[in-house]
């Protein structure tokens, strides 16, 4: 990441190999001795599998001293029950839970049991290797704290919200019928992706900036790029949704709040030429509740379509 703070130094964390597993204890002698080395920190995880796993921290005036650090460290796990399982035995596991009845039927069209044939049949199981869900990228955060209050820098979050909600959109747009507009104009769908990844990333430089001094007075320039990233946020957000227009099915819900991502865009265009009367906590504050008013709409005909109208 591209943020430096005064006095920033560097952690790498070493974890269990075993998912749940607990820290017995751990030998730092020698790492503590690779010159650079500040400590070595060791925690106890939540017990959550989504959450903080157990592991030991060397934190280090530079990168490079911290993995060599951690090289050195002597620990011992308690490795738990977890330690039993193998690619091996869960494969088979997986086989026979795949030849029984499933537990859930997620789609279903038409009278299978009448139209596959009694003779010639042709039957193959097919299997992947375990792929782990992370990005391909290390994935880290910068921390600074002060008196009490800590101030987090991390590149991820709020990409991975939006992309979550688009395509959870697409998959509400095109699971249920086979012909959709958005098949036929996948490029077009795909290329609207750049504007709103780069707008994206104007918009973290840009709170990276803005959360400097909340009460600061804005310069008009980052003013104008904050607000520009997310009226194309906001445009980019109503093209994709106009290419995934259904052919049969017209949701009633979707085109008032693409209505209202237009004109939200609009407004908060015109926020800059008023700036030099705003700071930081004031500019802030107006653009979450213009923000406020589709997300609020969205949802609430969302409600409405889902639960309460015929369909």
């Amino acid at each position: 990441m591209d943020v430096k703070v005064p006095g920033m130094v560097y952690a790498i964390v070493e974890r269990c190999p075993v998912m749940g597993g607990k820290l017995i204890s751990v030998d730092n002698t020698a790492a503590l001795k690779v010159p650079g080395v500040i400590k070595v920190v060791s925690y106890e995880g939540t017990g959550a599998p989504m959450n903080v796993h157990a592991g030991v921290a060397v934190v280090a005036n530079n990168t490079w001293s911290a993995i060599k650090a951690r090289k050195l460290l002597k620990i011992k796990w308690d490795e738990g029950s977890n330690n039993k399982d193998n690619t091996v035995e869960l494969f088979k596991r997986f086989a026979a839970k795949a030849k029984g009845k499933p537990e859930k039927q997620v789609y279903k069209k038409g009278v299978t049991s009448t139209s596959i044939p009694t003779v010639n049949t042709l039957s193959a199981t097919y299997s992947g290797p375990l792929l782990a869900h992370a990005a391909i990228e290390p994935v880290n955060c910068i921390a600074e704290v002060k008196d009490k209050n800590a101030a987090v820098w991390i590149a991820f979050i709020l990409g991975i919200l939006i992309a979550f909600l688009l395509w959870s959109i697409y998959f509400d747009m095109t699971s249920e019928q086979e012909t959709k507009q958005g098949y036929k104009y996948l490029q077009w769908l795909i290329f609207l992706h750049f504007p709103l990844l780069a707008s994206l990333s104007v918009l973290g430089a840009c709170i990276k900036v803005l959360l400097v001094d909340m009460h600061a007075y804005l310069h008009l320039n980052v003013q104008w790029m904050f607000c520009a990233a997310i009226a194309t946020m906001l445009f980019m957000t109503v093209c994709i949704a106009a290419l995934m227009k259904e052919e049969e099915e017209d949701r009633s819900y979707i085109r008032p709040v693409s209505k209202l991502l237009i004109v939200t865009g609009i407004i908060v265009l015109l926020i800059p030429f008023f700036g030099h009367y705003l700071n930081t906590l004031f500019f802030l504050s107006i653009i979450s509740l213009i923000l406020f008013v589709p997300v609020f709409v969205g949802i609430r005909s969302w409600v409405r379509y889902k639960f309460f109208s015929r369909h």
